[in-house]
């Protein structure tokens, strides 16, 4: 099974993904640093308002691990960060709301 690493310090957010995930049957695991994501994991979750994950080299690493599809998450998605962000990496942008209510269509696309 396709592994989900979910980056938050979110408890609100990583509790809702969580949910949704666990409902759709889904393997994941909310990592703390980039050393954890091994090459199980399919996606990765990056909560781009926490200051320690949206950092240059964090989601450059995150996107350098083979196979990996990275989807950054942000309470607005707006057109400068979101270009900024796909150049260092991020295969998609959205927002925290969109991804809790559509993560089992975007889920199904990518894998």
């Amino acid at each position: 099974m396709n592994k989900i690493g979910i980056f938050t310090k979110d408890i609100k957010l990583g509790t809702s993904l969580s949910k949704r995930l666990v409902n759709y049957n889904r393997k994941f695991l909310l990592l703390d640093k980039l050393e954890e994501l091994d090459d199980s994991f399919r996606v990765a979750i990056i909560d781009l308002n926490e200051k320690d994950f949206r950092d240059e080299s964090f989601i450059k690493g995150v996107s350098a691990k083979q196979n990996i599809y990275v989807i950054g998450i942000a309470k607005k998605v707006v057109k400068n960060e979101n270009d900024h962000f796909k150049n260092l990496g991020c295969n998609m942008m959205i927002s925290s709301v969109g991804i809790i209510r559509n993560i089992s269509s975007i889920l199904n696309e990518i894998l």
